[in-house]
Order: C-alpha cells, then sequence, then structure tokens
C-alpha cells in the first residue's frame, strides 16, 4: 500500500520498483534522475486521456495533460 503515496506526473523521475526486500524492510525505488533523502518522487499511469485517468483510477481531470484527446461519437 505504500506505492499509492507517490505522487503521479507525466515526467516522473521513478524508472523501476523492485519488490518488496523482508531483510532490509524496503523496498528499492530506481530513478532516472539524482534524487535526495525527503525529495517527492512521482511515477506515472501512462500515457491516458484525463477521461481514461478518471475511469480507472479515480483522478480528477488534469488540465496540462498532454495525452488528453476529445472523442466524437
Amino acid at each position: 500500500p505504500y506505492l499509492d503515496f507517490f505522487n503521479s506526473s507525466f515526467y516522473p523521475q521513478i524508472q523501476s520498483i523492485g519488490s518488496y526486500n523482508s531483510s532490509l524492510d524496503a523496498i528499492t525505488v530506481k530513478t532516472n534522475t539524482k534524487c535526495e533523502k525527503n525529495d517527492q518522487l512521482f511515477i506515472t499511469y501512462g500515457p491516458f486521456s484525463n477521461r481514461e485517468l478518471l475511469q480507472n483510477y479515480g483522478y480528477l481531470i488534469l488540465p496540462s495533460n498532454p495525452y488528453d484527446k476529445i472523442l466524437f461519437e
């Protein structure tokens, strides 16, 4: 459940998240940028429109979503 504490961004720093290591009582997180202790890290849910994010993940509309689109039916 702790991975839910990461905020989402379309430009994340997290490259990969390892599995739980019981001997260290920790989860390994690899980043693609240097980070310091207490820095905020961001993940991404992928290239989804606002509609898809709301429907699948419960996000409210993100005004700067580069993947947003309007569907005409």
